[in-house]
Formats: structure tokens, C-alpha cells, sequence
């Protein structure tokens, strides 16, 4: 899962420059899955290109 949520990450960053990536994650301890989103960025760092994520937990009522 963590190589194709990457590669994700990476396509939004390089196509966009921003936006959010939406993906299920097992709970801790389990194998029930839930919905989270990260919010990705494309940076550059001493002329390298780097991608900044900050994810969030979506909550379903």
C-alpha cells in the first residue's frame, strides 16, 4: 500500500503543485480500514524537488 500511496503523492505534487490524496489505512492493531486525505505540496530544497504532506483523519458519522 505505502508504494502506490506514494506514487500518489508524488503525481498530484508534480501535476498540480498541490492538492489532497485521499486513501484507506488499516486501524493500529487491526485490519478494519478507514478513510484519511493528506494534503501534499511540492517543494523545492536547494534546487531538489521534495514533497511536504500533512495528513488528516477523516471521521464518518
Amino acid at each position: 500500500m505505502a508504494s502506490l500511496l506514494c506514487q500518489k503523492v508524488i503525481e498530484v505534487a508534480k501535476s498540480r503543485n498541490h492538492g489532497w490524496v485521499d486513501y484507506l489505512c488499516p486501524r493500529p492493531g487491526g485490519v478494519e480500514k478507514y478513510h484519511k486525505s493528506a494534503y501534499v505540496k511540492e517543494a523545492m530544497i536547494k534546487g531538489k524537488m521534495v514533497v511536504v504532506a500533512r495528513e488528516c483523519i477523516l471521521i464518518e458519522q
